[in-house]
């Protein structure tokens, strides 16, 4: 019921760095809804994708968190999905 509030606000969110704070917190959100699902729930790997996408802001306050939620996430969270994620660019 979260997640696509979540998964909304982060797309509608302007690409300015004024709502930078505001990505992290979606972001940081969205990893610790990740934390608390079991490795095999469908909805992990779209919460990880929305994740690495966010890697892409050019701010470190939302880069930084994003990466230790992934970092801890990952032993709730298949690595190869991350991994698949890169390669399809």
């Amino acid at each position: 019921m979260l997640l696509p509030i979540l998964e909304q606000t982060l797309t509608n969110l302007p690409d300015t760095g004024s709502y930078d704070i505001v990505k992290q917190g979606v972001v940081v959100l969205m990893g610790n809804l990740a934390k608390h699902l079991d490795k095999d729930d469908p909805r992990v790997k779209p919460i990880v994708a929305k994740l690495v996408s966010s890697l892409s802001t050019p701010s470190q306050q939302v880069c930084h968190p994003v990466l230790m939620i992934l970092i801890h996430a990952s032993g709730c969270v298949h690595l190869q999905a991350v991994l698949q994620f890169y390669t399809s660019f």
